[in-house]
């Protein structure tokens, strides 16, 4: 290409020769072109060139101007993206990651999030990059750290102030350590330095590879394409303050991973991954597994000093190549999830998290249990037993890692009105019928619509069972033996009060010295387990009265059921008829079921990780069916042994079938001597757990906020202590629904609209907002039936999002008043959706007025 001048006067050209920077145009002219779908795949030594000089380009600040035009949007619109590589980020602000590589639009697919982290739970994240390496055909994909990341940071932070003081990590950074825990706890263990920063340094890099590590585990789709040679995953480290990109290779061990999953697919994936496009909708299956994890060896480049060596990380940590070996022997039907992503289970039965946590909730439950097998009007081995096969059933087939199954306190009320109608033996059966309902309502799916209750109800529901579950312990904390009982909760207190005067003052005196201790002991330091300590402080006690030393009269577990005996399994005897448990077994069933799935989906909530609402009834239906079998009674989710269970860092369902097993060799190893435990001290712990479970801040709340839902929850609780807990849940739901519908007939859902036209004629305009049902119907004829002069109307239904039989006879009966009362009126009907349509089309109003093309769809 020349330049030349042409002399007007002279006729003469004068060349000029070419232009004098046009190497260094050529040199960037890549630069300015924009890459669309019509483009090739860029290979990935040739993307690494490009990123290398945008970034130097970036650092020294002569960036390329950048080609943005309508020209180059249309391009990128019609003929699609190609971008040469996928850049796996910081969410930090700080970084513009188009301009940290220089590049123009259509260059590059960008994904980010805080720490540059990815685990088998990150279905949005992989599913991008798959998108970008299954369908984009990118061939570079850049797992990108930087220097003085805050993720990071906090997380490190947070793992050191964990290890000196043993304080739990704050709720703000729980999700993030444990996305980062990997790299940040080997960091701080290799880490030469004592620097905070030294560390955090440390933990950026090996954070990279950890990174890489979870993508080559938890997608097929990048495993099989780095394998075919066609992907190419690089780290890489961005200095915040320089602005350079160190690109520090592939993985180390990129081979062995691959050669793992090759040896072992199905632990890698347990069904077919990769992308289908053949129903013309891109799906991606979710992530499957999770390799163990250990930080490997940096991969040095020229311009980098390694941070440790292959050696000394061997030699302080052990040997990496082990752990991979034992990956690769281990067999892959034991991969499981958890909190943590795809763990092989020798890592969860190896984690001391669930070993703290299973074995704390085990003490816990262990008296806990006794108490409310008492409590249920039985045996306290029975409620052991129910905490043992019931925790069994629920850490191995339910699905929820943190949801502890066992007695619970809001059955007791219930067992013990059966017990003292049908005798005791008559809980196994109940336990067994209720497996059946309860698996029916999983088939029914009925599970969902019990949870659809105001809190205001279930909280009465809670009220109530506290109250039955404190006041049955007057006769333990008075050491009272009343005579006659009664199903009716209400008439066996009466009898108890009948019999005040014959309380016991050493069974008051333990009752009145331990209830108030245990529960200011638990306000004020909650960590430690004090329902534990207080019974092994008062069997000594139990044993000194019980041998006269002390001379005065304490009754104990042994005054009431002589020495226990360390029997899980009881053989089932006869009791009642079907008949008379039927109606029983469906109130424990549904209890059960509310109970099991609230407690599931408040641990889920405080830990962020969710459940399988069929998986958690599955668990539940064996469980019921195991304890009916052994002779126990219907167990339950519980909701302070879960909160327990979730505050101590359990990470997989592993720790419920822990908690079962220490609580059935405690059982059976020291069984006889909890008959030493004084009743007193069993009424002290239940009436500290019935206050605990009460809701007092939320009453508050409600006597500030709403004064009808307090009413509400009162009347609930006064109904489930007065007569029984199910009628009172029924009769709270009921009323809350009627309240529903009342509010709903009075809720403002008809806008009509009026303008003049002629000849003192009116145009009316109706339109219907929100549901339209049965219970708004009569309230809509009575507004809207009366247009007077009506020249002209027009329905608009866009806004309706709920139409019955009676709502639809309704409007059929409006327009029919339309047209009666004003002589030659016309109605049209506009904003019809698809469903509503279908609804309309079987009523013979709605059909008369479409043949007369006054109806117009949405």
């Amino acid at each position: 290409i020349q330049g030349g001048i042409y002399d007007i006067t002279t006729g003469k050209v004068t060349f000029l020769g070419k232009h004098p920077r046009q190497n260094e145009i050529l040199a960037n002219s890549n630069a300015a072109v924009i890459r669309t779908g019509l483009d090739a795949p860029m290979p990935a030594p040739e993307v690494l060139k490009r990123l290398q000089q945008g970034n130097a380009r970036y650092v020294i600040g002569h960036v390329d101007n950048k080609l943005v035009n309508m020209k180059m949007r249309q391009s990128l619109v019609q003929q699609g993206q190609r971008p040469m590589a996928i850049i796996l980020g910081c969410a930090d602000s700080r970084i513009a990651l188009d301009h940290v590589f220089d590049t123009n639009p259509g260059d590059l697919f960008v994904v980010r999030n805080a720490g540059s982290v990815c685990g088998a739970t990150s279905g949005g994240l992989i599913g991008s990059m798959e998108y970008g390496v299954g369908h984009l055909k990118a061939q570079m994909l850049v797992v990108l750290g930087h220097t003085s990341c805050g993720a990071v940071a906090a997380a490190m932070d947070a793992h050191l102030a964990k290890e000196r003081s043993g304080d739990d990590v704050p709720d703000g950074l729980k999700a993030l350590l444990e996305r980062l825990a990997v790299p940040v706890k080997m960091a701080a263990a290799q880490c030469s330095s004592n620097a905070l920063a030294d560390k955090v340094a440390l933990a950026i890099e090996l954070n990279v590879w950890h990174t890489i590590e979870q993508l080559l585990a938890n997608s097929k789709v990048m495993r099989d394409a780095v394998a075919a040679g066609s992907l190419q995953i690089q780290g890489g480290i961005y200095d915040l303050e320089s602005g350079k990109v160190t690109f520090m290779g592939e993985h180390a061990q990129q081979s062995n991973f691959l050669q793992c999953a090759d040896e072992h697919p199905s632990a890698m994936d347990n069904q077919q991954n990769g992308w289908n496009k053949g129903d013309g909708v891109t799906k991606r299956p979710a992530s499957r597994a999770r390799i163990i994890s250990v930080p490997t060896a940096v991969v040095p480049t020229n311009s980098q000093k390694p941070l440790w060596t292959v050696e000394k990380r061997q030699e302080e940590q052990g040997s990496y190549f082990s752990h991979l070996a034992a990956c690769i022997d281990f067999q892959p039907s034991w991969y499981v999830n958890t909190k943590h992503g795809k763990q092989h289970i020798k890592e969860v039965i190896l984690d001391q998290n669930n070993w703290i946590a299973g074995v704390t909730v085990a003490l816990v439950s262990v008296p806990l249990s006794i108490s409310l097998g008492i409590a249920s009007g039985t045996t306290p081995m029975r409620g052991v037993a129910t905490a043992v096969f019931g925790g069994l059933c629920a850490g191995l087939f339910g699905s929820s890692d943190y949801n502890i199954v066992g007695p619970a306190g809001a059955l007791s009320g219930m067992m013990m009105s059966y017990v003292v109608k049908y005798g005791e033996d008559c809980l196994p059966w109940i336990s067994l019928i209720s497996s059946v309902i309860c698996a029916l309502c999983a088939l029914l799916r009925l599970d969902a619509y019990m949870l659809l209750m105001p809190t205001s109800v279930f909280e009465g529901f809670t009220v109530g069972v506290a109250l039955i579950i404190g006041l049955n312990q007057i006769n333990f904390a008075c050491g009272l033996i009343p005579g006659e009982k009664h199903s009716l909760f209400v008439m066996n207190i009466i009898e108890s009060i009948k019999t005040l005067g014959e309380t016991k003052p050493a069974s008051l005196i333990v009752f009145l010295l331990s209830a108030p201790t245990l529960w200011f002991l638990m306000r004020k330091v909650p960590k430690i387990p004090w329902t534990v300590i207080l019974p092994v402080v008062s069997i000594p006690l139990g044993v000194l009265c019980d041998e006269g030393v002390l001379g005065f009269d304490l009754l104990t577990l042994k005054s009431k059921y002589g020495v226990l005996k360390p029997e899980l399994v009881v053989p089932l005897k006869p009791s009642a008829t079907f008949i008379d448990l039927l109606i029983p077994s469906f109130s424990v069933a549904i209890v059960a079921v509310l109970e099991t799935l609230i407690s599931a989906k408040i641990a889920a909530g405080r830990v962020d990780r969710d459940f399988n609402i069929t998986g958690e009834m599955r668990g539940l239906v064996i469980a019921h069916a195991v304890c009916g079998a052994t002779g126990a009674m219907a167990p339950t989710g519980v909701f302070v042994r879960t909160s327990l269970n979730t505050s101590l860092g359990a990470t997989h369902r592993f720790s419920q079938t822990l908690n079962a097993v220490v609580v059935a060799l405690i059982s059976l190893a020291l069984m006889p001597l909890f008959s030493y435990l004084p009743q007193a001290t069993i009424a002290a712990i239940l009436v500290v757990a019935a206050i605990r479970m009460t809701p007092v801040k939320y009453m508050i709340k409600l006597w500030g906020e709403d004064k009808g839902s307090l009413a509400l929850c009162l009347v609930t609780a006064l109904i489930c202590v007065g007569e029984d807990p199910v009628i009172g849940l029924a009769v709270g739901m009921m009323i809350a629904l009627l309240a529903a519908a009342k509010k709903m007939m009075k809720a403002p859902f008809v806008d009509i609209t009026n303008k003049l036209v002629e000849d003192n004629k009116s145009a009316y305009r109706v339109v219907i907002k929100g549901a339209l049902t049965y219970v708004n119907a009569e309230t809509f004829i009575k507004q809207a039936r009366k247009l007077p002069n009506a020249s002209e109307v027009t329905l608009d239904l866009l806004g309706v999002r709920q139409l019955d039989h009676d709502s639809i006879s309704a409007l059929g009966k409006v327009v029919g008043l339309w047209v009666k009362e004003n002589e030659d009126c016309k109605v049209k009907i506009k904003g019809v959706g698809g469903k509503q349509y279908n609804q309309l089309t079987k009523f013979d109003w709605f059909t008369k007025a479409e043949c007369e093309n006054r109806v117009e769809l949405a």
